[in-house]
């Protein structure tokens, strides 16, 4: 993960980025990315200040977004959201959760 982030920063050409996205995880996928330690990476990487504020995108079932919501002081995620069908996904659920917890929300 560091030598994406350095390669990501390198190309522009910039020490830092301010909303850093790990993109598209979801249940099984969050599980391999906690075994990688990509808690371990985050933290780094905020300590270090080459992210200023972690977030993730996500594509999965509520108990999902809720399991990676926890596991980690995010400070925005980026889920699916659709008014013909409040339910798919994460769904209002997700955002009446992610609220309850002051997380910040992007809507794909």
């Amino acid at each position: 993960m560091d030598y994406f982030l350095n390669a990501q920063l390198e190309r522009l050409k910039t020490d830092h980025i301010d909303y850093y996205l790990i993109h598209g995880i979801a249940g099984e996928m969050w599980d391999k990315l906690e075994a990688l330690e990509v808690i371990d990476f985050l933290d780094r990487a905020k300590s270090d200040r080459r992210i200023i504020n972690a977030g993730f995108s996500f594509h999965g079932l509520i108990e999902g977004f809720k399991r990676i919501v926890d596991a980690y002081p995010w400070i925005f995620c980026q889920t699916q959201y659709n008014f013909m069908d409040e339910n798919n996904q994460a769904g209002t659920e997700g955002l009446k959760y992610a609220a309850s917890k002051d997380l910040g929300v992007v809507v794909m």
